[in-house]
């Protein structure tokens, strides 16, 4: 968290974008427990439509690689504007 909150004022520092932001934070959080399970449950129903092992890889990575965007994008705007 302390790196995080690190990343957060050099941000405001710079005057970099939440997006911005938000690509460095992906190096330092993980998915939550529920999107963990979501990016799980979608990687089974990939698998069940009997897709190519490849392909399930290729798509389920790329869901769960969106799902983490979406949570350092979040996290990003979320810290920025309380931290102001």
């Amino acid at each position: 968290m302390a790196n995080l909150r690190v990343l957060i004022a050099e941000a405001i520092d710079d005057g970099m974008t939440a997006s911005d932001a938000a690509d460095k934070i992906t190096e330092l959080v993980g998915l939550t427990s529920s999107q963990s399970r979501a990016a799980q449950k979608y990687r089974e129903s990939l698998e069940e439509s009997g897709l190519d092992p490849e392909k399930v890889r290729e798509e389920a990575e790329a869901y769960a690689d969106k799902l983490l965007s979406d949570r350092a994008e979040t996290i990003a705007r979320t810290e920025i504007m309380e931290s102001l």
